[in-house]
């Protein structure tokens, strides 16, 4: 049993977890708003994940697409990524593995990056600014991800006024779960750091930097798994989403 979830897993047959899967992640985080403080903040992510067993490893390799991305609204603004923008993102690689007994799941660290490659190292080298990103090596380490012409990953900013935003962005977490049956899986998101550079913008002072953190109340990071045929795309993801195969809110 997960100790944090009360759920119970089953045991794991070794590869019996390859395939394709649909996946719901939630992150909830503390976001530092500007004369206000922290304010809850977070987003939802919607991925097609395919996985592979490696034998010699004991261990799956996971290729994510990232199918769509739903921010939350924070002190009057939101953010809006269009689902044909979140899917040119390249695809995320990352191990998991499955305790075969207790059939506990659990991934290695994901380092997902937007607008952005090539850092000498992924987890740590700081992020181009807003300061910096025309300049080498800065320059060379942003990259027009959704090829719209734009630097970075092209993001609607909407509130008191509305713009684009041009971002790069970087998130450390892990997943932590249970599977519940060959078909699910459900846990949670341990999320290490998140970061959000805004290098450019068509409102000037909506320029800036932004770290935000988790949560603190560590259920409400979560993530939902469910298997679909081998050849599922995003549309079979958001059919998922749609017809209540995958959670809409935390289902534990």
């Amino acid at each position: 049993m997960h100790s944090e979830t009360g759920l119970q897993g089953i045991q794991v047959a070794e590869g019996s977890l390859a395939g394709s899967w649909a996946q719901v992640a939630e992150f909830a985080t503390l976001v530092p708003v500007p004369l206000l403080g922290e304010r809850e903040g977070g987003f939802r992510i919607q991925e097609l994940v395919r996985a592979s067993w490696d034998a010699g490893r004991k261990a799956y390799l996971e290729e994510v697409r990232r199918c769509a991305r739903d921010s939350f609204e924070i002190a009057g603004w939101r953010s809006i990524v269009q689902p044909e923008t979140v899917q040119r993102l390249a695809l995320l690689s990352h191990l998991s593995e499955a305790d075969p007994q207790k059939g506990l799941y659990t991934s290695h660290e994901v380092i997902e990056l937007w607008g952005v490659r090539d850092l000498p190292d992924p987890a740590a080298t700081p992020l181009p600014t807003k300061d910096d990103f025309q300049q080498e090596p800065q320059s060379g380490w942003l990259w027009d991800e959704d090829e719209d012409g734009k630097p970075g990953v092209t993001v609607l900013l909407r509130g008191s006024v509305a713009g684009q935003v041009y971002v790069c962005e970087r998130t450390l977490f892990r997943l932590d779960g249970v599977v519940l049956s060959k078909d699910r899986v459900q846990g949670l998101v341990r999320m290490s750091r998140n970061e959000s550079n805004t290098v450019d913008s068509t409102v000037g002072w909506l320029k800036g930097e932004t770290v935000s953190k988790q949560n603190p109340e560590g259920l409400r990071s979560w993530f939902d798994r469910a298997r679909l045929t081998e050849q599922a795309t995003c549309a079979d993801v958001t059919r998922a989403v749609a017809d209540g195969r995958l959670a809409s809110a935390r289902p534990f």
